[in-house]
Protein backbone atom coordinates (compact mmCIF):
# COMPACT_ATOMS: atom_id res chain seq x y z
CA UNK A 1 0.00 0.00 0.00
CA UNK A 2 1.34 3.42 -1.00
CA UNK A 3 0.66 5.62 2.03
CA UNK A 4 2.45 8.63 0.49
CA UNK A 5 0.24 8.40 -2.57
CA UNK A 6 -2.85 8.13 -0.33
CA UNK A 7 -1.77 11.31 1.43
CA UNK A 8 -1.17 13.03 -1.89
CA UNK A 9 -4.62 12.08 -3.17
CA UNK A 10 -6.13 13.40 0.05
CA UNK A 11 -4.19 16.65 -0.38
CA UNK A 12 -5.36 16.92 -4.00
CA UNK A 13 -8.94 16.73 -2.70
CA UNK A 14 -8.15 19.44 -0.16
CA UNK A 15 -6.76 21.63 -2.93
CA UNK A 16 -9.87 20.92 -5.01
CA UNK A 17 -12.14 21.85 -2.09
CA UNK A 18 -10.41 25.21 -1.70
CA UNK A 19 -10.43 25.88 -5.44
CA UNK A 20 -14.10 24.98 -5.83
CA UNK A 21 -15.14 27.20 -2.93
CA UNK A 22 -13.37 30.23 -4.34
CA UNK A 23 -14.28 29.74 -8.00
CA UNK A 24 -17.95 29.09 -7.14
CA UNK A 25 -18.01 32.35 -5.18
CA UNK A 26 -16.86 34.25 -8.28
CA UNK A 27 -18.96 32.33 -10.82
CA UNK A 28 -21.52 34.51 -12.63
CA UNK A 29 -20.35 37.53 -10.62
CA UNK A 30 -18.42 39.25 -13.44
CA UNK A 31 -14.96 39.17 -11.82
CA UNK A 32 -12.34 41.61 -13.06
CA UNK A 33 -10.33 40.38 -16.04
CA UNK A 34 -7.12 41.20 -17.86
CA UNK A 35 -5.45 40.07 -21.06
CA UNK A 36 -2.16 38.18 -20.63
CA UNK A 37 0.85 38.53 -22.90
CA UNK A 38 -0.17 35.42 -24.84
CA UNK A 39 -3.58 36.92 -25.56
CA UNK A 40 -5.56 34.70 -23.18
CA UNK A 41 -7.78 36.03 -20.43
CA UNK A 42 -7.10 35.82 -16.69
CA UNK A 43 -9.72 36.72 -14.10
CA UNK A 44 -9.59 37.73 -10.47
CA UNK A 45 -11.02 34.27 -9.75
CA UNK A 46 -8.03 32.53 -11.38
CA UNK A 47 -5.64 34.57 -9.27
CA UNK A 48 -7.57 34.05 -6.03
CA UNK A 49 -7.66 30.28 -6.55
CA UNK A 50 -3.95 30.19 -7.31
CA UNK A 51 -3.05 32.11 -4.15
CA UNK A 52 -5.07 29.68 -2.02
CA UNK A 53 -3.57 26.58 -3.65
CA UNK A 54 -0.01 27.84 -3.35
CA UNK A 55 -0.53 28.59 0.33
CA UNK A 56 -1.88 25.09 1.02
CA UNK A 57 1.13 23.54 -0.72
CA UNK A 58 3.53 25.87 1.09
CA UNK A 59 2.17 24.64 4.41
CA UNK A 60 1.67 20.95 3.64
CA UNK A 61 4.36 20.22 1.03
CA UNK A 62 7.07 22.86 1.58
CA UNK A 63 9.76 20.76 -0.10
CA UNK A 64 7.77 20.02 -3.26
CA UNK A 65 8.15 21.90 -6.52
CA UNK A 66 5.21 23.82 -7.95
CA UNK A 67 4.40 25.12 -11.41
CA UNK A 68 1.15 27.01 -11.92
CA UNK A 69 -0.39 28.66 -14.96
CA UNK A 70 -0.55 32.21 -13.66
CA UNK A 71 2.78 32.33 -11.77
CA UNK A 72 4.86 29.84 -13.77
CA UNK A 73 7.47 27.90 -11.80
CA UNK A 74 7.00 28.84 -8.16
CA UNK A 75 9.36 26.27 -6.62
CA UNK A 76 11.87 24.45 -8.84
CA UNK A 77 14.27 21.56 -8.55
CA UNK A 78 12.28 19.13 -6.40
CA UNK A 79 11.81 15.49 -7.35
CA UNK A 80 8.10 15.98 -6.59
CA UNK A 81 6.29 18.68 -8.54
CA UNK A 82 2.70 19.89 -8.33
CA UNK A 83 1.21 21.23 -11.58
CA UNK A 84 -1.74 23.60 -11.22
CA UNK A 85 -4.25 25.30 -13.46
CA UNK A 86 -6.36 27.36 -11.05
CA UNK A 87 -9.28 27.63 -13.49
CA UNK A 88 -8.95 25.60 -16.66
CA UNK A 89 -11.43 27.10 -19.10
CA UNK A 90 -11.48 30.73 -17.96
CA UNK A 91 -13.53 31.81 -20.99
CA UNK A 92 -16.29 29.20 -20.39
CA UNK A 93 -16.16 30.21 -16.72
CA UNK A 94 -16.72 33.87 -17.60
CA UNK A 95 -19.47 32.90 -20.07
CA UNK A 96 -21.42 31.02 -17.41
CA UNK A 97 -20.90 27.61 -19.00
CA UNK A 98 -20.16 24.26 -17.32
CA UNK A 99 -16.91 23.04 -18.91
CA UNK A 100 -14.44 24.65 -16.50
CA UNK A 101 -12.73 23.64 -13.30
CA UNK A 102 -9.41 23.27 -11.57
CA UNK A 103 -6.59 21.04 -12.85
CA UNK A 104 -4.21 19.48 -10.33
CA UNK A 105 -1.42 17.01 -11.01
CA UNK A 106 1.60 15.66 -9.17
CA UNK A 107 4.70 14.19 -10.73
CA UNK A 108 7.22 12.12 -8.78
CA UNK A 109 10.66 11.80 -10.36
CA UNK A 110 9.15 13.03 -13.63
CA UNK A 111 6.31 10.49 -13.70
CA UNK A 112 2.67 11.41 -13.31
CA UNK A 113 1.43 10.10 -9.97
CA UNK A 114 -1.81 11.91 -9.01
CA UNK A 115 -4.35 13.83 -11.08
CA UNK A 116 -7.54 15.76 -10.34
CA UNK A 117 -10.09 17.66 -12.45
CA UNK A 118 -13.06 19.44 -10.91
CA UNK A 119 -16.40 20.72 -12.21
CA UNK A 120 -17.76 23.02 -9.50
CA UNK A 121 -21.06 23.65 -11.29
CA UNK A 122 -21.78 19.91 -11.04
CA UNK A 123 -20.26 19.50 -7.56
CA UNK A 124 -18.28 16.60 -9.03
CA UNK A 125 -14.62 15.73 -9.55
CA UNK A 126 -12.51 13.14 -11.34
CA UNK A 127 -9.18 11.84 -10.05
CA UNK A 128 -6.56 9.18 -10.65
CA UNK A 129 -3.53 7.70 -8.93
CA UNK A 130 -0.79 5.92 -10.86
CA UNK A 131 -1.43 2.18 -10.91
CA UNK A 132 -4.70 2.50 -9.00
CA UNK A 133 -7.27 3.52 -11.59
CA UNK A 134 -9.39 6.59 -12.26
CA UNK A 135 -12.45 7.58 -10.26
CA UNK A 136 -15.26 10.07 -9.99
CA UNK A 137 -17.71 11.04 -7.27
CA UNK A 138 -20.05 13.84 -6.26
CA UNK A 139 -18.33 16.18 -3.81
CA UNK A 140 -19.15 15.37 -0.20
CA UNK A 141 -21.27 12.32 -1.00
CA UNK A 142 -21.01 8.80 0.51
CA UNK A 143 -18.23 6.50 -0.70
CA UNK A 144 -20.68 4.05 -2.29
CA UNK A 145 -21.33 6.70 -4.98
CA UNK A 146 -17.69 6.44 -6.11
CA UNK A 147 -17.54 5.49 -9.80
CA UNK A 148 -14.67 3.67 -11.48
CA UNK A 149 -13.92 5.30 -14.83
CA UNK A 150 -13.40 3.39 -18.06
CA UNK A 151 -13.04 4.42 -21.68
CA UNK A 152 -15.22 3.05 -24.48
CA UNK A 153 -14.62 -0.04 -26.63
CA UNK A 154 -15.31 1.50 -30.05
CA UNK A 155 -12.64 0.16 -32.39
CA UNK A 156 -13.58 1.53 -35.84
CA UNK A 157 -12.78 5.17 -36.55
CA UNK A 158 -15.86 5.73 -38.73
CA UNK A 159 -18.01 4.78 -35.73
CA UNK A 160 -16.06 6.97 -33.33
CA UNK A 161 -17.36 9.96 -31.45
CA UNK A 162 -14.65 12.59 -31.84
CA UNK A 163 -14.34 15.71 -29.74
CA UNK A 164 -11.63 18.22 -29.30
CA UNK A 165 -10.42 21.64 -28.38
CA UNK A 166 -11.22 22.75 -31.91
CA UNK A 167 -13.07 25.81 -33.21
CA UNK A 168 -16.44 24.92 -34.80
CA UNK A 169 -16.31 25.50 -38.54
CA UNK A 170 -12.51 25.23 -38.68
CA UNK A 171 -10.69 22.97 -41.13
CA UNK A 172 -9.90 20.54 -38.34
CA UNK A 173 -13.54 20.43 -37.21
CA UNK A 174 -14.54 19.71 -40.81
CA UNK A 175 -11.93 16.94 -41.03
CA UNK A 176 -13.19 15.40 -37.81
CA UNK A 177 -16.74 15.35 -39.16
CA UNK A 178 -15.53 13.53 -42.29
CA UNK A 179 -13.93 10.67 -40.38
CA UNK A 180 -16.22 10.17 -37.40
CA UNK A 181 -19.07 11.73 -35.51
CA UNK A 182 -18.26 15.22 -34.22
CA UNK A 183 -19.47 15.75 -30.65
CA UNK A 184 -19.18 18.51 -28.07
CA UNK A 185 -19.72 17.62 -24.43
CA UNK A 186 -21.00 20.25 -22.01
CA UNK A 187 -18.61 19.05 -19.28
CA UNK A 188 -15.57 18.88 -21.54
CA UNK A 189 -14.16 16.34 -23.95
CA UNK A 190 -11.68 14.66 -21.59
CA UNK A 191 -14.37 14.09 -18.97
CA UNK A 192 -16.50 12.58 -21.72
CA UNK A 193 -13.61 10.37 -22.88
CA UNK A 194 -12.90 8.88 -19.45
CA UNK A 195 -16.62 8.31 -18.90
CA UNK A 196 -16.96 6.53 -22.25
CA UNK A 197 -19.12 9.10 -24.06
CA UNK A 198 -16.35 10.16 -26.47
CA UNK A 199 -13.80 7.87 -28.16
CA UNK A 200 -11.18 10.33 -29.46
CA UNK A 201 -10.14 13.82 -28.36
CA UNK A 202 -8.00 16.01 -30.59
CA UNK A 203 -5.99 18.58 -28.60
CA UNK A 204 -4.07 20.83 -31.02
CA UNK A 205 -2.47 22.91 -28.27
CA UNK A 206 -2.26 23.18 -24.49
CA UNK A 207 0.37 23.68 -21.81
CA UNK A 208 1.67 21.24 -19.21
CA UNK A 209 -1.04 22.24 -16.71
CA UNK A 210 -3.71 21.48 -19.32
CA UNK A 211 -2.40 18.06 -20.26
CA UNK A 212 -0.84 16.61 -17.09
CA UNK A 213 -4.03 15.65 -15.20
CA UNK A 214 -5.81 14.69 -18.41
CA UNK A 215 -3.07 12.27 -19.41
CA UNK A 216 -3.04 10.35 -16.12
CA UNK A 217 -6.84 10.23 -15.96
CA UNK A 218 -6.98 8.93 -19.53
CA UNK A 219 -4.35 6.23 -19.09
CA UNK A 220 -5.71 5.08 -15.72
CA UNK A 221 -9.18 4.82 -17.29
CA UNK A 222 -7.72 2.48 -19.93
CA UNK A 223 -7.11 5.01 -22.69
CA UNK A 224 -4.01 6.28 -24.43
CA UNK A 225 -2.37 9.65 -25.00
CA UNK A 226 0.16 10.47 -27.70
CA UNK A 227 1.72 13.89 -28.05
CA UNK A 228 2.11 15.68 -31.40
CA UNK A 229 5.43 13.88 -31.92
CA UNK A 230 3.84 10.47 -31.17
CA UNK A 231 5.54 10.36 -27.78
CA UNK A 232 3.97 10.75 -24.35
CA UNK A 233 5.24 14.15 -23.17
CA UNK A 234 2.72 16.27 -21.28
CA UNK A 235 4.75 19.34 -22.27
CA UNK A 236 4.62 18.97 -26.06
CA UNK A 237 1.75 21.47 -26.52
CA UNK A 238 -0.62 19.20 -28.35
CA UNK A 239 -1.65 15.59 -28.70
CA UNK A 240 -4.35 13.00 -29.24
CA UNK A 241 -6.33 11.15 -26.57
CA UNK A 242 -8.16 7.94 -27.45
CA UNK A 243 -9.79 4.91 -25.89
CA UNK A 244 -6.60 3.04 -26.78
CA UNK A 245 -8.18 1.16 -29.67
CA UNK A 246 -8.27 4.03 -32.15
CA UNK A 247 -4.86 5.69 -31.76
CA UNK A 248 -3.20 4.18 -34.82
CA UNK A 249 -6.28 4.75 -36.96
CA UNK A 250 -6.32 8.43 -36.03
CA UNK A 251 -2.62 8.88 -36.76
CA UNK A 252 -3.15 7.20 -40.15
CA UNK A 253 -5.42 10.07 -41.24
CA UNK A 254 -3.20 13.12 -41.94
CA UNK A 255 -5.93 15.75 -41.75
CA UNK A 256 -6.81 14.68 -38.20
CA UNK A 257 -3.24 15.12 -37.01
CA UNK A 258 -2.54 18.75 -37.84
CA UNK A 259 -1.64 19.75 -34.32
CA UNK A 260 0.60 22.73 -35.01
Amino acid sequence: MNFQQDDDVALAHRLADAADTISARHFQQSPATARKSDGTVVSAADLAVEVALLEILRVHRPDDGVVSEESGTVVAGAHRQWILDPIDGTEPFLAGQRSWGTHIALTVDGELDVAMITRPTERRRWWAARGRGAWSAPVGQPEHLLTSLAVSHVDVLSDARIGGFVAPGSELATAIARHGHWVADSLGDIVALIEGRVDVVIAPAGEIWDHAPQVLLTTEAGGRYTDKFKGTSVDARGGIYTNGLLTEQVWAVPDLCRLD
